[in-house]
């Protein structure tokens, strides 16, 4: 009995998504009344069926519809919805507890059961905020955060709905799930931030593409409201950094005395989906204002570290999670205004360890992302370089076709770095030496100064000296001569 119940429900479920049936023969046969009655007191395999039944329902017949570009007189309709949607909210919690008793480490834990009910909650709590956004975008306006206080109201509930979606990423559920609500607060961020405004303060770049039409391209709220609404993607920020952190085990893998392997594919598709969502919160939150919350958190983190006498390898990937966010928000941020925090990020990128791989390639491309904001600090990039290469040096005759992969990233961002030195600052080139200069010595990776241990030290007091060109030049052809880029194939065009 209970299969054939779901697969009716199924069956509704398609002909409501499919063909246009009017809401009156809803109302009529009582279909709606029996979805929303059986909504709370269902569960497992028809409980998720409700759910998708809600969803197509708030889609089909909510108050404005996409579909035919009309608005259609169903906010009641959608109100009622709304109102049961809200009722689970306890059913919610109770899945929260239980995943906090269990402490589960990782999502593969978590019964199956567990996880359909939570994609079924997810899934109907991201619905109905994005249709009850588009119905404030009907009335070009939005509630104040502050009206979530209470949670009474379309205000309150909307905020209430809001505050549900930014504890999915705080959970331990599957990716998928936790990127379910992703698409909502894309959406929101237009409504708070449309397209036409924005990049006032170097917070959009021109490779910003918008696919979605833009919910908010009509209205543009005050600045008070916008305001209002920051510390919350400050949160999302949070919640994004959180989630591209790479596994300790995984990161540990990438060291000089271990078998490396590069990203495993599931965590590069992770970060490309959580890029996006770290963009929609610089769009809201502001560049300069996203970068300088970055340079907090990463200061703090390695201000921390450097006191630990043992690794921290859980630390350590949550310093090269703020590495790539830092490396997003430097694209926002615009050259052509100095922001007071880019003089302090060099150095402490400089004392950041070398013998973590993965935290290199990330080093490394946070400071090609600042090397167009640089005019006085090139000495700082000469010094990591020089630290970096002569670290990766020692191991790569005898390394792992995945390591000389990373090594062959990292050398290839070394050169891109001193190419942006000198296309925004012509200190140097890179063409081939007079005739008459006589040729680089060479160097022999015995001739290299042993490495300072311990690698993570607490900036020296004197300055280090940076340097030269042609020595920097000469370690990274001797690194790639070692095999990276296959008898130095590669870096010369680099």
């Amino acid at each position: 009995a209970q299969d054939e119940k779901v697969r009716i429900l199924r069956c509704l479920e398609n002909w409501i998504d499919i063909v246009d049936i009017d809401i009156n023969t809803l109302h009529k046969y009582s279909i709606l009344s029996y979805i929303c009655s059986r909504l709370c007191a269902s569960q497992g395999e028809e409980f998720e069926c409700l759910c998708e039944l809600v969803v197509v329902c708030m889609k089909r017949y909510r108050p404005i519809n996409k579909n035919h570009g009309t608005a259609v007189p169903e906010e009641g309709t959608f109100t009622t919805l709304l109102s049961y949607t809200l009722l689970l909210l306890p059913k919610w919690s109770e899945l929260l507890s239980h995943l906090q008793r269990e402490r589960y480490a990782t999502f593969e834990e978590i019964d199956e059961e567990v996880m359909s009910c939570a994609r079924a909650l997810v899934r109907i709590f991201t619905e109905a905020a994005e249709q009850t956004l588009y119905m404030y975008q009907r009335y070009q306006t939005l509630p104040h955060p502050s009206e979530g206080s209470n949670g009474e109201g379309r205000g309150g509930e909307f905020i209430t709905l809001c505050k549900v979606l930014l504890g999915v990423g705080r959970v331990p559920l599957d990716p998928n799930i936790i990127r379910i609500p992703l698409k909502f607060f894309y959406d929101l961020s237009l409504a708070l931030v449309p397209l036409d405004n924005a990049g006032d303060d170097g917070g959009w770049d021109e490779g910003y593409d918008n696919n979605n039409g833009g919910a908010g391209a009509a209205y543009a709220p005050p600045a008070a409201l916008v305001l209002a609404y920051k510390p919350l993607y400050y949160e999302l920020l949070e919640i994004a950094t959180f989630n591209i952190q790479i596994p300790p085990a995984i990161l540990t893998s990438g060291t000089n005395d271990a078998t490396p392997s590069s990203l495993p594919s599931y965590i590069q598709e992770s970060r490309d989906v959580w890029r996006e969502c770290i963009l929609d919160c610089l769009a809201v939150v502001g560049g300069a204002e996203g970068f300088e919350w970055g340079c907090r958190g990463l200061e703090s983190r390695a201000t921390a570290l450097s006191s630990q006498t043992t690794p921290n390898n859980q630390a350590w990937s949550e310093v090269e999670a703020l590495l790539f966010t830092l490396s997003i928000t430097l694209q926002r941020l615009n050259p052509l205004q100095p922001h007071p925090y880019l003089p302090q990020l060099l150095p402490l990128l400089c004392s950041l360890p070398t013998h973590l791989l993965y935290i290199n390639v990330s080093i490394l491309n946070c400071i090609a992302s600042v090397c167009p904001h640089l005019h006085d600090n090139l000495k700082h990039t000469y010094v990591f370089i020089e630290r970096v290469v002569r670290h990766m040096l020692p191991s790569a005759r005898t390394s792992t076709p995945a390591f000389s992969a990373l090594q062959m990233q990292a050398c290839k961002t070394l050169l891109s770095i001193l190419q942006a030195h000198r296309e925004h600052r012509p200190l140097f080139s890179l063409h081939p030496p007079p005739s008459g200069m006589p040729p680089l010595p060479p160097i022999h990776l015995s001739a290299l100064p042993p490495i300072p241990s311990p690698l993570f030290a607490p900036p020296s007091t004197s300055p280090p000296t940076p340097p030269s060109l042609p020595t920097l030049l000469h370690l990274i052809f001797t690194l790639s001569a070692c095999g990276v880029l296959g008898a130095g194939a590669g870096v010369g065009a680099g």
